[in-house]
């Protein structure tokens, strides 16, 4: 009889120093996969970056007396990216690089609109077949980040539930472990980008 009870006893030892390291074995793997999938977004948001210059020149050639608009943006700069390093990342998607990049894409928002109606003043450029085609290349590259913003969304809503339901507080808790910032845009139809919000 006594053999049956060590070995329950070492099942339930098994299974107590078992279950938090597979918690915590996943809720590092959620988190990672967070951190990728805004690396997904970071390679569309580059794209869009990528295609500034290239509509600022087209519309330079066919508006060159426009020069606020096309200082708008000239000026534009690619914010500040998400280090390589994966230790820390989330920690750096939380406290900066979402933060920073929601600023950048209000920033360029509101030159592309100046830009639409520099094109609307100047039929020239708004028949322009390189202008039309940046102009769906940007398109394109815009409907890409809602694709990639819902993937990343969507993987930080399933890791925050994950870090808020037992056992998950528990070892997050122990492993000092931090809910991920949502990006939250609005609707693209409204031309706006509000600030982050949603931090638990």
């Amino acid at each position: 009889m006594s053999w049956l009870w060590w070995a329950v006893l070492g099942l339930v030892v098994v299974v107590l120093v078992s279950w938090p390291i597979a918690t915590y074995n996943r809720l590092v793997s959620m988190q990672q996969t967070v951190v990728e999938s805004w690396r997904g977004i970071d390679i569309e948001l580059t794209r869009r970056w990528e295609l500034v210059p290239r509509l600022a020149e087209v519309a330079r050639s066919y508006a060159r007396h426009e020069a606020t608009v096309l200082a708008q943006l000239a000026a534009l700069r690619t914010p500040a990216r998400l280090d390589d390093d994966p230790s820390g990342a989330l920690q750096e998607l939380n406290d900066r690089v979402i933060a920073d990049e929601t600023r950048a894409q209000d920033a360029l928002a509101g030159a592309l609109t100046g830009l639409r109606a520099l094109a609307e003043a100047h039929p020239d450029l708004l028949a322009s077949q390189h202008y039309s085609e940046l102009m769906t290349a940007l398109r394109d590259t815009d409907d890409r980040i809602a694709a990639a913003r819902r993937l990343y969304n969507g993987n930080v809503s399933r890791y925050n539930a994950k870090l808020r339901s037992f056992p998950g507080r528990v070892v997050a808790g122990w492993a000092g472990m931090t809910t991920a910032d949502l990006w939250v845009m609005a609707d693209p139809a409204h031309g706006e980008l509000p600030p982050l919000g949603l931090r638990d």
